[in-house]
């Protein structure tokens, strides 16, 4: 059974951010990347490679990168909860709270089918966002 808490579905980036650092180090994580990046050449259908690779994108603020890393492992993993929540991570890092709401819902009605224990939490998740989504509004 697959239980995620608050903190992994929203804060993905926010953990890579404070714990990696002490783990790893940049250094690490560049080379950690290059690695990736040479098993994605190998395996370029591996939904799992393009999570991790994915993690580290966005630990190191690339979004952009983030963001089409876990698109490919959701078109790679459809029926996989974990890149729709993180995918709803990176856009909820860089405020974009209708675009992290939208990926929270593909992540819902994914976990209906294959993790329903996690529904309460991506229910709670799209509420905290829909109340910071209301407190940013002009």
């Amino acid at each position: 059974m697959l239980i995620l808490t608050h903190t992994m579905m929203l804060g993905l980036g926010v953990i890579l951010g404070m714990y990696l650092p002490r783990v790893l180090g940049r250094v690490k994580v560049d080379r950690r990347i290059v690695q990736l990046e040479a098993l994605l050449r190998q395996n370029p259908d591996d939904p799992e490679t393009y999570i991790a690779i994915a993690n580290a994108y966005a630990y190191q603020g690339r979004t952009d990168a983030a963001i089409h890393a876990y698109e490919r492992a959701i078109k790679l993993a459809p029926d996989s909860v974990r890149p729709y929540l993180s995918l709803a991570s990176v856009y909820a890092t860089k405020q974009e709270y209708p675009l992290a709401i939208e990926w929270l819902e593909k992540a819902r009605a994914v976990a209906e089918k294959h993790s329903p224990a996690v529904v309460p939490e991506i229910d709670e998740q799209m509420a905290v966002l829909k109340r910071w989504q209301a407190t940013e509004a002009p």
